[in-house]
Order: structure tokens, then sequence, then C-alpha cells
């Protein structure tokens, strides 16, 4: 009984998985298509289904996609790596996957009683950003010794 509860839990939270992702993927296709719009000038409706090389037949190059995706979504995708989908379903899913714009995890239940640890870990501030190169709040090792922008 046990063990038919915890297959039928998998099952479930594979369902609510894939319902976010296809979300997502819808969201993503919307946002496309009224970017796509505004640009060729032309009612545009994408699917997922669609072929990347109709883009280019409606005038939007694939340096212009990857572009905008960067920029509306604050992902690194490069051109290879738009060049090489070939249906918007699968340009949908990388960038899905690269954007932190999207929520792809279902949301647990956070009960104070049930994982005290865990719990307090997740709402505790974090000051990765100061580790991390790219960010302005980067903050060199102790040891560094570089002149100050005085």
């Amino acid at each position: 009984f046990v063990f038919a509860f915890f297959v039928g839990l998998t099952f479930y939270v594979g369902e609510l998985v894939g319902l976010r992702k296809r979300s997502n993927r819808a969201l993503f296709l919307d946002e496309l298509s009224k970017w796509s719009s505004s640009v060729s000038g032309m009612p545009l409706n994408w699917q997922g289904g669609d072929d990347c090389s109709k883009l280019e037949e409606k005038g939007i190059t694939r340096l212009r996609l990857r572009d905008w995706c960067n920029r509306k979504y604050k992902t690194h995708l490069n051109l290879r790596t738009v060049g090489d989908c070939g249906s918007l379903a699968v340009l949908a899913d990388i960038v899905v996957f690269a954007s932190n714009e999207f929520e792809k995890n279902p949301r647990r239940y956070r009960a104070w009683h049930s994982d005290f640890y865990t719990n307090f870990l997740d709402h505790v501030p974090s000051d990765a950003a100061e580790h991390d190169a790219s960010t302005l709040v980067y903050k060199l090792p102790a040891g560094v010794s570089l002149p100050s922008a005085a």
C-alpha cells in the first residue's frame, strides 16, 4: 500500500512538472508571436510545431531572434544553439530551461514542523552574488591587493 502511494505521488508530481512546462512553452510562444508581429508588421501566431525557418520567411533572422531571446529572457544563447532548433517548441524548451524568468519547479509545501533545517535555510538570505565575478557586487578575496578606484 505504501509503495503504491509513492508511485502515485511520483506520477502526480510528474504531471505537475509537465503542466508547468507546457504553460511556460505557451507563454514563450505567445511573447514570440507578439514580438514577431510588431517586427514584421503583420499579425503572426506561432505554434510549437512550426519550423524555425518560417520566421526567416517572415523576415526575422536567427540573429535577431537570438538577440531578442537574450534581451527579453536574460539568457546567454549562442547563434549555433538557436540555429540548431528545428521547431519553435525546441527553441521554447531551450529558452525556458536557460532562463530564470520562468517558474519551473512546482512549489513545495513548507510547514515549519516538517523539515525545520531545510526550511530555515530556504529563508536565510544568501550572499552568493558576492562570489560570482559576473555580478556588480562581486567582492575580491581579502588577500588580493588591487589599488582602489578612488
